[in-house]
């Protein structure tokens, strides 16, 4: 929907401002394309504001959706999300850490992980 009315998007980011819980989570996976596997159409700007917006979040489910977002976003945009991921690996959850790094060859995994 967001592809082909990509005008909606300012609407994404209402979501996450929402009080409830999977509205806020519907934020950050609105903005994968699911099919055989999930990709990310989106710029990573885009991307990184709606993480940006919800990576202090302190529900599961949405710490979830953000990582989910994260993880798939690094097949695209590998350079910008590890960057992201080294400047807060102190301050993201470790659910939404987790989650992100599923994607990443183990070597940088294992590199974070100790941080």
């Amino acid at each position: 929907m967001l592809e082909k009315h990509p005008e909606l998007f300012p609407l994404v980011l209402e979501w996450t401002e929402s009080n409830k819980t999977y509205v806020r989570r519907a934020a950050p996976v609105s903005l994968l394309e699911s099919g055989r596997s999930f990709r990310v159409n989106f710029s990573v700007e885009r991307v990184m504001e709606v993480v940006n917006r919800l990576k202090n979040d302190p529900e599961d489910h949405v710490q979830k959706g953000v990582g989910w977002l994260l993880k798939y976003a690094y097949l695209s945009y590998p350079e910008e999300v590890m960057e992201f991921l080294k400047e807060n690996v102190n301050e993201l959850p470790r659910l939404i850490f987790r989650y992100a790094l599923e994607k990443t060859p183990r070597e940088i995994k294992e590199e974070l992980m100790k941080q």
